[in-house]
């Protein structure tokens, strides 16, 4: 049985219907107290012009039913861009347990399903936006129930909170019906509440998407390799027993590090754990905050220290982040330049060149500027945009060989067609056309309940490599309490990012629960247990892309094979005699000679 609410959010009422929005009323409180006191008021929340992509009303249907219909005209720049929001009007505790229910169903799409997809959310009202929860709803023409569970992650006074509807992705018709939001307390028993299992289109093992991901898998991050076995003289060495192991990835599979957590003690179990953990499963890093500029500048030894750690470890490590141009990303004494364009540019000029000097020839690619969309204080500031121009020749003049990046979030989060990837690009080509290098575009994925199709990240991977820059995954976890969907995920995600041409690495922002941004989406719980999706990328990096092949050279002392591309050790036994040589594997290679002593 459901446990008695503390309070309940009710659903829509037909006569609290408003231009521009909607308003729900209380329920009478038969079991337990009500979120809200009297009728609320929620707020309509459009960015811009999108408010006229999509018409929301409240109406009641001839068997008495209360319900609200969207009429989205598709093309939102971002999912946010339309918003139903509900204030919380009771405290909510941290660690609540929440039941979300409602029903939904498309009268119109067009998506190829036929469906129509709204997103919910309940989270901190302000910055940072924290959320307990972020699910996908979508349902064809038949009503759908959904019953949502989740625990607030935070103790929110009222006001402090919102229920969020986004009812605005894609084109389509939809109507909701019957939304509760119930809380039941700390103590529900929350393994026996009802539930609907999310998912994703592309999920199921026989979709067509894989096979076209496998056949540009085994094209492009794969080749022939060829031995050649020789004795001192020259001549062949027939019959020798070959065995070719890989011992690192051409491709970048790497992790966001945290640089405290690496330098722990010695004596520290979780600290060697953690080290031990990225040297098993990654051949790349990156620092997840010590080289921004607030850290960097207060202490930079912590970035050093552990970067040298990572290059003596023999890590790939890619730089985050030169400029990250909101107030909030950088020293506060900065703001004093708020009105001084010159004063704030030779601060970021003078950034660049002690960050990127500090750490010259030692990083495969720096961000130079970090989500520059979403993130523009600065750039307001100092004459908009065209600005980065400058910041990207400044990263170039302080480490001639790195390679330069611009890097931003809700990319590849937001559905394919969404205006953010024009802008984006629209920013690479602002920069190009003024002279300044650019080499990458790095893009952030950090999802929740709503992931993108597979069929459909191939798409956006398209789109973006549209310019012929290369492309690196930057930031990827997915966090969501359905283990098994976050680890199907993480193996359809990582299938077509690296089935993808322009793709050069794809790097998750952490692995440990013990020391994340987002606990929830952590491979490895906080006492090291593994989840499913620890398993799923390892039977993926280490196991289904990885090569060793073992057999016998032939007559002319060949010994032939396909392989990964990456770096190799071939195993050469005669009579019981052993010889290694190492070498590597690329597109182009040519036969490997391995001369016996």
């Amino acid at each position: 049985m459901t446990p008695n609410p503390r309070f309940v959010l009710i659903a829509f009422t037909a006569a609290a219907c408003l231009t521009g929005g909607i308003a729900a009323s209380a329920e009478p409180a038969r079991l337990g107290r009500v979120l809200t006191d009297g009728p609320v008021e929620p707020r309509l929340q459009a960015m811009g012009s999108q408010a006229e992509r999509v018409e929301v009303d409240v109406y009641e249907s001839d068997d008495g039913e209360t319900r609200l219909r969207a009429v989205s005209q598709g093309g939102l720049a971002h999912p946010w861009g339309m918003q139903l929001i509900h204030p919380n009007t009771k405290t909510v505790m941290k660690d609540d347990v929440l039941l979300c229910s409602f029903k939904l169903r498309t009268l119109a799409s067009d998506h190829e399903s036929g469906e129509a997809q709204i997103e919910i959310m309940f989270e901190l009202g302000g910055e940072p936006y924290t959320k307990s929860i972020r699910y996908p709803a979508s349902a064809g023409g038949q009503w759908q129930r959904f019953d949502v569970p989740f625990r607030s992650v935070a103790t929110y006074a009222p006001g402090e909170a919102r229920f969020i509807i986004r009812p605005g992705l894609g084109r389509h018709t939809l109507e909701i019906t019957g939304l509760r939001l119930e809380n039941l307390g700390p103590d529900a028993d929350f393994d026996a509440l009802p539930r609907t299992q999310a998912t994703y289109r592309g999920r199921a093992a026989d979709a067509p998407w894989r096979a076209e991901a496998a056949e540009r898998i085994e094209r492009l991050r794969k080749a022939d390799l060829a031995l050649r076995v020789t004795d001192a003289a020259g001549q062949p060495v027939p019959d020798a027993d070959v065995t070719v192991r890989m011992t690192r990835h051409g491709f970048l599979f790497g992790t966001a590090i945290n640089g405290w957590t690496l330098l722990r003690d010695p004596s520290d179990q979780d600290g060697r754990r953690y080290r031990q953990t990225i040297l098993e499963l990654f051949n790349g890093a990156v620092h997840e905050s010590s080289l921004k500029w607030a850290n960097f500048e207060n202490d930079p030894s912590i970035a050093m220290r552990s970067l040298q750690w990572m290059l003596d470890h023999d890590l790939t490590v890619r730089g985050h982040t030169m400029v990250w141009p909101g107030w909030r990303f950088v020293p506060e004494r900065l703001r004093a330049y708020e009105d001084s364009p010159e004063k704030l540019q030779e601060e970021v000029a003078k950034r660049i060149a002690t960050v990127g000097k500090a750490t010259r020839g030692k990083m495969r690619d720096w961000d130079v500027v970090n989500e520059p969309i979403f993130k523009y204080d600065m750039l307001d500031v100092v004459g908009g945009p065209a600005a980065m121009a400058d910041w990207f020749r400044q990263a170039r003049a302080a480490d001639p060989d790195v390679k330069l990046y611009l890097n931003e979030t809700s990319v590849p989060t937001t559905p394919a067609g969404s205006e953010i990837y024009d802008q984006l690009l629209g920013y690479v080509k602002l920069i190009e056309d003024d002279g300044a290098p650019i080499d990458g575009i790095g893009l952030q994925g950090h999802f929740g309940w709503s992931v993108t199709p597979p069929a459909e990240l191939i798409t956006i991977f398209d789109h973006m490599s549209s310019l012929g820059h290369e492309l690196k995954i930057t930031e990827f976890d997915v966090a969501v309490s359905d283990e098994q969907l976050q680890a199907d995920y993480l193996r359809d995600f990582y299938t077509a990012a690296f089935s993808h041409p322009a793709m050069t690495g794809i790097l998750m922002w952490g692995f440990w629960e013990g020391k994340h941004w987002a606990p929830q989406a952590a491979l490895f719980r906080k006492d090291w247990t593994e989840k499913p999706a620890a398993k799923a990328y390892r039977d993926l990096v280490l196991g289904e892309w990885w090569t060793q092949l073992e057999g016998r050279t032939d007559e002319q002392g060949r010994f032939a094979g396909r392989g990964f591309l990456g770096d190799y050790e071939a195993v050469v036994t005669v009579d019981g005699v052993t010889h290694t040589q190492p070498f590597t594997l690329t597109a182009d290679s040519e036969t490997v000679s391995v001369m016996l002593p």
